[in-house]
């Protein structure tokens, strides 16, 4: 993935995602490192920017994630303020979750 970006791009997101969903689910926080190394592959930023890149994008993804819980619905300025795909991929992730939980409605 890191040797070819641009061939593993979308693979490099969906892991990006993952990261964030199953740490999300498990209450905990995600592996700088290895966002770091998801970062890189997406080119966003050089060494000395991706602590800080990675940072704001984990605080923006939780607070997307943690308003979406309240609303029931992810937020699309929210969305809007991602890099590209990867609000694609939170809209994905999070219908899958719902989806599995059981907690969209079904009209009753």
């Amino acid at each position: 993935m890191e040797r070819y970006p641009q061939t593993y791009r979308g693979l490099a997101r969906t892991i990006g995602i993952d990261i964030f969903r199953y740490c999300e689910a498990a209450g905990q926080q995600p592996d700088d490192a290895l966002l770091a190394r998801v970062a890189r592959a997406l080119g966003h930023g050089d060494a000395v920017e991706e602590d800080s890149a990675i940072e704001a994008l984990e605080a923006t993804v939780d607070a997307i994630l943690e308003a979406a819980e309240k609303t029931g619905a992810l937020d699309e300025d929210a969305l809007a303020e991602l890099p590209s795909g990867l609000a694609e991929q939170l809209r994905a992730a999070w219908a899958a979750a719902r989806s599995g939980s059981g907690t969209e409605s079904h009209g009753g």
